[in-house]
């Protein structure tokens, strides 16, 4: 594949564009833009590089110029198709043998003056800054804050124009308050505190909504001040990113967080949950009372070691380590504990919880207290005893509730 590099050139000699075929392509010899080809390489070489930039505006077709440049063979191919620019066509005759003593920095670009190379310069990185930035889903700027709370904006790329349709660089620079057309009224003050504040804070960091066609979006803002501002202003680099659809599902896990918290609560029976070392990560109201506490900062990170401390910690721990360590649940174990004075009985159930992989990422656990159902049972299992055993004659009496009068 024949490889060609091109420049295109003005009458006076000055490289106006550049193109490579690979960023390294002929580096060191191919001219940068901004420098006059008239002035590269030692005196023989401009002279045949002036005589072929004048031959090139004299004819109509095609002209060819062969040179060797900093050990590089170079073939040049030249036309003026617009009268005023010609495109030089630069291929290389010998790559394969390249001297490996070839500069590493663009041919004439350190011997221009300082401001003439940034002049070349300045414009050259704001046209690869904004081509990066164009081509993200976010909008960057760089902001000028001022210490009397007036802002003036800097760069921006396109994506300001899909949150702030018809933005006026210039126009919101003059009048700060164009900018807060489209923001939410409930939210315009606190985005002007919190670019007030940048100065405070050292940071701009804001989530605040804005108003698009009647429907409210989510942005967030985020950004650092330079160091090293002269005192009158901060300047800041900041972007805006569109969290509507996480804001969104937010709301609805929030929800679905709260209708299985009131659930959970509301179960007659002790329901917790616990990580992979035995922790507790969720504990419902019923279980909080059961270990005696009054809220689930108090047990939540922590086992059942360090919340009992005594031999029952201990068994429920190692509850804990064989199911997660096993995958096999633990069911319908009979325990005592005491809630409210009171000793009660109790059946915990404690099963594998399984991520989409089927590993063992925790465990869920369900304590019933079964005292009154083991105090029914018991009074049954008298009653029936004393049918059995008893030797004299057991009188039933049924109430009706209509008469109020019991029969026999």
């Amino acid at each position: 594949m024949i490889r060609l590099a091109s420049t295109e050139i003005g009458k006076t000699g000055e490289v106006l564009a550049v193109f490579r075929p690979e960023p390294h392509y002929l580096q060191g010899v191919l001219p940068v833009q901004g420098v006059n080809i008239l002035n590269w390489g030692d005196d023989e070489t401009k002279a045949s590089i002036k005589q072929f930039v004048d031959y090139i505006f004299q004819v109509r077709n095609p002209i060819e110029l062969e040179l060797t440049i900093i050990n590089f063979s170079i073939q040049l191919t030249a036309h003026a198709p617009k009268g005023d620019t010609a495109f030089i066509y630069w291929k290389e005759l010998n790559p394969d043998n390249t001297k490996k003593n070839a500069v590493k920095e663009d041919w004439g670009f350190d011997e221009l003056p300082l401001q003439k190379r940034l002049d070349i310069e300045i414009p050259r990185t704001e046209h690869n800054l904004k081509r990066f930035t164009d081509n993200l889903p976010l909008v960057v700027f760089e902001i000028f804050l001022f210490p009397d709370g007036r802002f003036e904006f800097g760069f921006v790329n396109k994506e300001m124009q899909t949150f702030f349709p018809g933005f006026n660089r210039e126009a919101v620079n003059a009048d700060n308050s164009l900018l807060f057309v489209r923001v939410h009224p409930e939210d315009k003050s606190k985005l002007l505190d919190s670019i007030k504040n940048v100065f405070k804070f050292n940071v701009w960091d804001i989530e605040y909504r804005i108003v698009e066609n009647g429907e409210i979006r989510w942005v967030k803002g985020f950004g650092r001040p330079e160091v090293g501002g002269n005192g009158d202003k901060i300047t800041v680099c900041t972007y805006l990113r569109d969290i509507t659809e996480k804001k969104l599902l937010d709301e609805k896990l929030n929800n679905e967080r709260a209708l299985l918290r009131t659930l959970i609560d509301n179960l007659p029976n002790a329901v917790f949950a616990k990580d992979t070392l035995g922790r507790k990560i969720l504990s419902n109201k019923l279980d909080l009372k059961y270990m005696g506490v009054s809220s689930d900062a108090e047990v939540i990170g922590k086992t059942d070691l360090e919340i009992f401390n005594n031999e029952r910690g201990k068994v429920g721990y190692a509850e804990d380590i064989e199911v997660i360590e096993t995958g096999n649940p633990l069911l319908l174990k009979e325990g005592q504990l005491i809630h409210e004075g009171e000793l009660r009985e109790i059946v915990i159930s404690k099963i594998p919880l399984l991520d989409d992989n089927g590993n063992v990422n925790g465990l869920v656990g369900i304590c019933r207290d079964v005292t009154d159902e083991k105090r029914v049972e018991h009074n049954l299992k008298l009653v029936d005893f004393t049918f059995r055993h008893s030797s004299t004659p057991i009188l039933l009496i049924k109430e009706e509730k209509k008469s109020g009068q019991a029969r026999r």
